[in-house]
């Protein structure tokens, strides 16, 4: 009977310990884009010419669902929640002389922020719950680029992988992943200002 709870003490261990750490960005649609680490992005690139000030504004797309929809999340109303929560953010942080929804009338010197929600896995509430240590985590990643629509010369691009893990009992996955996506919002802009010069 020792012995059972020794090994099953092991196993929880082993389990805690390699699931836990660093969250790992999954292979990405840019890999033919030379992606550094950003300062509070996971991986960016950033044309050496970038000026955004030479540019009348920002087109902020509405951001595609590349992934299926899961019973807890509707990927459609999280890709929706990132779309919004990047256009608020960019548009208050004034890095752009206007920042416009798709479909809003623009002049041709406009930038397009083109968006991806390429990952998303609500996790389990009763792993968070029951395990913690990062087990059961909810995981969403973005990818996105601003791009030149006279060139198609892509200017800016990054991926962004968040893992929601903390939460009473163990967190709504729901709320767990829409934090996420107003905090990767918060981080793109942040991101872009650092990027201006």
């Amino acid at each position: 009977m020792q012995n059972m709870k020794t090994i099953a003490l092991t196993i929880c261990f082993c389990y805690l310990l390699f699931s836990c750490g660093e969250v790992q960005v999954r292979k990405s649609v840019y890999n033919s884009i030379p992606l550094q680490k950003g300062k509070k992005l996971d991986l960016v690139y950033k044309d050496p010419n970038l000026d955004f000030k030479s540019y009348d504004g920002l087109i902020v797309k509405k951001t595609a669902a590349e992934v299926p929809t899961t019973d807890v999340v509707p990927s459609e109303s999280v890709a929706d929640a990132i779309s919004s929560a990047l256009y608020e953010e960019i548009k208050g942080a004034g890095i752009f002389k206007d920042v416009k929804k798709e479909g809003q009338e623009v002049t041709l010197k406009y930038l397009v922020l083109e968006t991806s929600l390429t990952e998303l896995n609500p996790g389990s509430g009763a792993k968070r719950y029951l395990i913690g240590f990062g087990a059961g985590a909810s995981n969403i990643q973005v990818e996105g680029k601003i791009v030149d629509p006279t060139t198609n010369k892509t200017l800016f691009a990054y991926v962004d992988r968040r893992a929601g893990w903390i939460g009473v009992f163990g967190g709504r996955s729901r709320s767990l992943i829409l934090d996420d996506a107003i905090a990767h919002a918060k981080d793109v802009a942040e991101e872009l200002q650092s990027s201006t010069p």
